[in-house]
């Protein structure tokens, strides 16, 4: 039985000092921390409320995941025809409000579903890494220790080997031989005498085999150990190449880990600004020209949010072929000289703020001139002096011309590129028009409008056209 005191108190507790906790602890309801809290381990929830509720493939899911979103939540909706852009969700009155237009996603700079879970692996892979460099460590110091053991041998069956000594006496001759394990062995040889005729008996000479014998045990055994340190110094390399290995990864692993860190702070610093209305608009004058005509056109980009213009990094203005860029700047007005040959030209214009690009599209539009004047046929107003300022529409505006002659009638041309009028009034009332007819002019096609009475000179037609 154990003999640790159990106490069992259900009441409340009140500690006014610190108390510390030998063992795991499990609270049932609800724990309030007024101060800090630091984790040494491994911090697990499955719960973490947070004001950003991560990234949602259309405003419907997010919608279903939280139908009813508190201030300061906030939420990406990725774009359907480009997961790399995608929209900025706030809640506003218990619902989702996006902050940016169909027509002005903002660009992911960092892939922002998967850098949490990478950071995540990443710093788990660092510390699998360094301990895989401390396991290398020790084995390399076993494998240095066994080595300078090896090493000592060595040198004790070399200095063996090499201490053989032969000594001649007055009868005999001495072959030493020392042995570091049990101190050496000595043999002496008769030497030949006129009464003998060799120089040992065969006793002797089983003695001096047992000396070369042992020799030659102690040269294998030199030759063992001279093999054995040429391994170990083999594991030795192959375990400082296989530490280097470790200790690169390791620093590839932290550099990726501080890019992602960049990233992360680069796509707050973009959440902030997306999340004050930061917002790109252009505007163009004049937004009608003459068709295939040169016109001097200017385009003002301005980067703006709720409280105000922001400087953008830089500031860009495409036009057909053409751009122009501008630094540091909030707004600025571009100018172009252009021949617009088509009835529609797009302008681009971007905006680069905090690593994000703003883009929004302008359309220029381009029209044949609409002719208006009295005369006597239709040719009479096709003039310089008769030009009207470059329209898409000749409905909406009130013309004024004075007839010079006799018997001229008011004419209106306009080409086919320009939305036609549907009624022309004078004075308040009708004004009866004649048959309207086509004419070809400069190979522009042009319908005729024509007054179908014809007036004295230097009457005053204002005419009005819907």
């Amino acid at each position: 039985m154990s003999s640790i005191k159990n106490t069992q108190i259900d009441g409340d507790v009140s500690v006014g000092r610190n108390v510390a906790i030998g063992g795991g602890a499990v609270v049932q309801g609800n724990l309030l921390c007024k101060g800090g809290i630091k984790v040494e381990g491994w911090l697990d929830a499955k719960n973490i409320k947070t004001a950003c509720k991560g990234f949602f493939g259309s405003e419907e899911l997010l919608d279903k995941e939280y139908p009813r979103p508190l201030a300061g939540w906030f939420a990406f909706v990725i774009d359907n025809d480009d997961n790399q852009k995608g929209y900025l969700y706030i809640a506003r009155d218990y619902s989702w409000k996006r902050t940016n237009d169909e027509s002005n996603p903002f660009q992911f700079i960092v892939d922002s579903i998967n850098v949490y879970a990478t950071q995540d692996s990443i710093n788990a892979e660092i510390v699998r890494a360094q301990r895989v460099e401390s396991e290398l460590q020790s084995a390399i110091n076993s494998v240095v220790e066994g080595n300078n053991t090896r090493d000592e041998q060595i040198n004790e069956l070399q200095n063996a080997i090499n201490d053989i000594e032969i000594e001649a006496k007055e009868n005999e001759v001495t072959l030493s031989l020392s042995d570091f394990k049990d101190g050496g062995s000595e043999t002496a040889i008769p030497v030949a005498t006129e009464k003998r005729a060799g120089v040992m008996s065969a006793e002797d000479k089983q003695r001096l085999d047992t000396v070369v014998e042992e020799s030659k045990n102690h040269k294998e055994r030199l030759d063992i150990a001279a093999d054995d340190n040429e391994t170990r110094d083999e594991q030795i390399g192959e375990l400082q190449s296989e530490l280097r290995a470790a200790k690169e990864r390791i620093a590839a692993m932290e550099n990726e880990n501080a890019v992602q860190e960049e990233g992360i702070a680069t796509l707050n610093g973009q959440v902030a600004a997306l999340s004050s209305g930061l917002k790109l608009s252009a505007t163009l004058s004049p937004s009608v020209v003459y068709r295939g005509e040169d016109s001097a056109i200017t385009v003002t980009p301005t980067l703006a949010n709720n409280a105000g213009s922001v400087k953008a990094e830089v500031l860009t203005t495409i036009l057909g072929t053409q751009e122009q860029s501008a630094n540091n700047v909030a707004s600025k007005a571009f100018s172009f000289n252009a021949k617009i040959a088509e009835p529609n030209a797009s302008v681009t214009s971007s905006a680069t703020y905090k690593g994000m690009t703003l883009t929004t599209k302008s359309t220029l539009y381009a029209r044949y001139p609409i002719y208006m004047g009295a005369g006597s046929e239709p040719s009479d107003v096709y003039g310089t002096s008769f030009k009207q300022p470059a329209r898409i529409s000749a409905g909406g505006y009130t013309y004024k011309t004075t007839t010079n002659s006799n018997n001229q009638r008011f004419y209106l041309l306009v080409p086919t590129d320009v939305t036609q009028p549907t009624a022309f009034s004078m004075g308040g009332a009708p004004l009866a028009m004649g048959e309207t007819t086509d004419v070809t002019l400069n190979e522009i096609s042009y319908k005729v409008y024509k007054s179908a009475n014809a007036y004295n000179s230097g009457t005053v037609l204002e005419i009005k056209v819907e």
